[in-house]
């Protein structure tokens, strides 16, 4: 996946907040940020193409969050997953949001949306290579969040290794 994620949603959760909660970060760096990430995000085109011709077997703008548009381009290939949350890249500005609001950032990052990141699948031995070109070329970071698998099952695991079932949450546009 390319760079952070969750600042969107981060934006949004401190738009939300009542006035008196966040009136001593307006004007913070880390305010700015999480704001620019929500009004202004940057399109990946130049980064698509790099993961395409890399040999990238499926993937998808991030909009909806993390976890939903995951589930749904495994569900579109017929497979399953699992995401190291240790490896997911949380946006640095929601550690200082949480010290604000009651946010948990790794959950702000799998479900949040709105980040218009890429999420793509590539064979493991063009990883790396791929992941150096991108940043070489554009300045944006590609980690490596885990694998996919057969099946149709989703899952996180964490540091420990043990795995639990990810329940695919974010924005649906069709839900009531």
């Amino acid at each position: 996946m390319t760079d952070e994620f969750g600042a969107a949603a981060g934006a949004l959760r401190l738009q939300r907040a009542p006035a008196r909660s966040v009136k001593r970060t307006i004007g913070a760096p880390w305010v700015r940020d999480l704001v620019s990430a929500l009004e202004h995000p940057t399109p990946r085109v130049g980064e698509g193409r790099t993961l395409a011709r890399a040999g990238a077997t499926a993937m998808i703008d991030v909009s909806d969050g993390l976890t939903l548009d995951l589930a749904r381009l495994c569900r579109a290939s017929g497979v399953g997953g699992a995401v190291v949350l240790s490896h997911i890249p949380v946006a640095k500005p929601l550690r200082e949001l949480e010290r604000v609001l009651p946010v948990e950032p790794l959950q702000l990052a799998l479900e949040g949306g709105e980040d218009f990141e890429l999420l793509a699948t590539l064979p493991a031995e063009v990883v790396k290579e791929a992941a150096a070109e991108i940043e070489e070329r554009y300045g944006t970071p590609l980690t490596d969040i885990g694998e996919i698998r057969e099946g149709g099952s989703l899952v996180a695991r964490r540091s420990d290794g043990t795995e639990r079932p990810l329940e695919p949450r974010g924005w649906d546009h069709l839900a009531r």
